[in-house]
Formats: C-alpha cells, sequence, structure tokens
C-alpha cells in the first residue's frame, strides 16, 4: 500500500507541463482474495482503477468488491470475452478488448456488444513504436473511413518497456 501513496502524489515535469498519474493498475490473478486486495486499494488511492487479469472467476471477485468505483476490466481477448463481456454488462464497467490482430479484434468487440457490455476499449500491446502507431492508425482509419464500427472505440497501449519514449 507504501506504493498507491507513492502513485497518488506522482508528478512529472515535462516540456514545460506538469503530468500526474492517471490510473492504478491491480493484477488480481494468483491472488489469494482478489477482492480484499483491490478494496485496499481503493480505500487508499485516489486515482481511476483498472483490474488486470485473465481468469473470470478471479476476475468477477474482483469487479464485484469494487464496481462502485468503475474499474476498467483488463484485459478481455479470445480465451476469455465470454466471462469478461459478461463481468462488464452485469457490472456496467468498462472492457478493455485485445485481439492478435485488428479482424479479430473487431470480432471481438462485436461479441462483447452482443454480451450487453457497452464501455469498450480497444488494448494494444506497444513493443514496436512505428508498428503500434501503424495499427492504431489502421484502427482508427477503419472506423472513421470505412465505417467499421467495431473498431470505433477509444484505444489504450500497454508499453513493454518502463522508459516508452526512449
Amino acid at each position: 500500500l507504501a506504493k498507491v501513496d507513492a502513485l497518488n502524489q506522482k508528478v512529472f515535469e515535462r516540456v514545460g507541463k506538469t503530468l500526474k498519474v492517471a490510473f492504478c493498475a491491480v493484477e488480481v490473478d494468483g491472488v489469494s482474495d482478489p477482492a480484499a486486495r483491490v478494496k485496499a486499494i481503493v480505500g487508499k488511492s485516489n486515482l481511476a482503477l483498472v483490474l488486470i487479469g485473465k481468469d473470470g472467476d478471479t476476475m468477477q471477485k474482483a469487479v464485484d468488491a469494487v464496481k462502485a468505483e468503475k474499474p476498467l476490466i483488463y484485459c478481455a481477448d479470445a480465451g476469455n470475452i465470454d466471462a469478461f463481456a459478461g463481468i462488464a454488462a452485469a457490472a456496467k464497467v468498462p472492457l478493455a478488448i485485445a485481439g492478435a490482430n485488428l479482424e479479430e479484434l473487431g470480432d471481438l468487440t462485436q461479441k462483447a456488444k452482443a454480451k450487453g457490455a457497452e464501455d469498450l476499449v480497444l488494448a494494444f500491446k506497444g513493443t514496436d513504436v512505428a508498428e503500434t502507431l501503424r495499427t492504431l492508425t489502421k484502427a482508427r482509419r477503419a472506423a472513421l473511413k470505412k465505417n467499421c464500427r467495431a473498431l470505433g472505440y477509444p484505444s489504450m497501449v500497454e508499453t513493454a518497456d518502463e522508459t516508452p519514449e526512449l
């Protein structure tokens, strides 16, 4: 919980702008009591909450404990889309979805929408800056120019490096 206090107060100065941490990400898989873990963090944090995991049962326990805080569920994929979309729909919380490619991502967003999940975010892995930018551009163009509604959601990128600007 000391790390949560540090995140609450973290401020950066970049190119004359003051930046603050926007959210607190909590891994819930592999924890004996995910509900207790997220409740403890919510009690100390004043930041938006992102719940990270792959197991549907574990995510269900974590979301049930803090659904009033509207945490982002990260990250549904082909292996857990049914469970995660159901959790997001029932709790009315946002859901991040990742796919192996844009076609799969579009299919998964449609599946989540059909399950009742309303607030969706497209999740991308940022292992290569140039390739990530190309993928983000393709997704946005498909949504805007080709009217592909399945890719017309906000995007987020998980960087693979602790210093992604390098």
